[in-house]
């Protein structure tokens, strides 16, 4: 019944923009005393505010909004592989632009209808509340084609192109586009709880064993449903990726790394780290600091900052008996852009990049412990 509810009142908002954009645009028209200028960039104005506010409304009116930043893998400098593997998914990527190019010819369809509502009043078309009706019944009809259409891009992307790039980094990793509900039971036994989310999603699973480390990552998002008692309705209240790798050994006290300066909950105290460069981007908790250098080496310490100075993607670390978590902040990702070149999307690049790091910092933290005992 909410969703319902919503999805009136977005159309009633759109509806209500249109016309009051209407009707000023037909009084600066019958103002003669105006500039010619000022005739044109006003209508033009409300015109694409119309647009751009009916289709952030109505592309997915069941949802409610979230203006949050999402953050971004840099693009970085691309290496020689990833450049062959964008090649290599050429035929996949031009069979899937058919569903890119239908978004696209959605969206041409949605603004000329919105074009034509504001002709409307100006070449005085008879029935002129019929005609807008009928206009608006078109553009909420294209607007539902557009979503099912971008809902089968977003499958078959996953399907065709991520799997791909899954199987080419590693063949034995497997590749899960619906997720896996136990990476969310981990990640909430392990980071501190948010009283402000009461559901989940996970999607793009990848599992298997890498260069010799069993590794699991999975997109989570952490979501608020509609109660009675906090009168809230679904939204996302944060979207990360999850990995989850074992060790070698087992840790016999807990480590702790996260950004600096970020928001912090834990029973432990800070670590100083004999590393200044470290010590700029990232705060480390344990209750051992001998543990935590034996783990955390300079060998281990440099790749962390590496990716995180190359990248900019930030990341939080716990390592807890012989497994390695980590959280990377990466917003809402492997999904493709509909006015982008499949080809040209970051999150490829994104995949890539994380895949290969936590596999990096896996070896070297276990290589850190050869022949040392805990």
């Amino acid at each position: 019944m909410n969703k319902i509810l919503r999805v009136i009142f977005r159309i009633s908002i759109v509806i209500l923009m249109m016309f009051f954009s209407i009707m000023i645009t037909v009084k600066i028209g019958e103002n003669k005393n105006l500039p010619n200028i000022i005739t044109i960039i006003i209508p033009i104005f409300l015109m694409s505010i119309t647009i751009i506010l009916g289709v952030t409304l109505l592309s997915n009116p069941t949802v409610k909004l979230s203006f949050k930043k999402k953050i971004r893998i840099n693009k970085g400098k691309k290496s020689k592989d990833f450049v062959q593997l964008c090649e290599n998914l050429e035929p996949e990527c031009k069979s899937l632009d058919v569903y890119r190019k239908k978004a696209i010819i959605y969206l041409v369809l949605i603004t000329l209808s919105c074009i034509l509502i504001f002709l409307i009043p100006i070449i005085n078309i008879q029935a002129l509340s019929t005609t807008i009706f009928i206009i608006l019944a078109l553009i909420i009809s294209v607007i539902g084609f557009y979503k099912k259409n971008l809902d089968e891009f977003k499958n078959e992307f996953k399907k065709a192109i991520i799997k791909k790039i899954v199987y080419y980094i590693c063949p034995k990793l497997q590749y899960q586009y619906d997720g896996n509900s136990n990476m969310f039971e981990t990640y909430s036994s392990i980071f501190p709880k948010n009283d402000e989310y009461n559901g989940f999603e996970t999607s793009d699973y990848i599992y298997g064993d890498m260069n010799g480390i069993h590794l699991q990552i999975c997109k989570i998002s952490l979501l608020n449903f509609y109660s009675e008692k906090s009168d809230r309705e679904l939204h996302a209240l944060d979207t990360f990726l999850f990995s989850q790798n074992e060790l070698n050994f087992s840790s016999p006290s807990t480590i702790i790394l996260k950004p600096n300066n970020y928001f912090y909950t834990y029973n432990t105290e800070k670590i100083q780290m004999d590393d200044e460069e470290f010590e700029k981007y990232f705060d480390v908790f344990s209750d051992s600091d001998m543990i935590t250098m034996q783990i955390l080496t300079h060998d281990v310490m440099e790749e962390l900052v590496s990716f995180y100075t190359q990248y900019r993607c930030k990341f939080e670390i716990i390592i807890k008996d012989n497994k390695l978590f980590i959280k990377f902040l990466t917003g809402d990702v492997f999904n493709p852009k509909v006015l982008k070149k499949i080809t040209d999307s970051d999150l490829l690049w994104t995949y890539y990049t994380i895949l290969n790091f936590v596999t990096r910092l896996c070896i070297k933290i276990n290589n850190s412990f050869e022949g040392t005992e805990i």
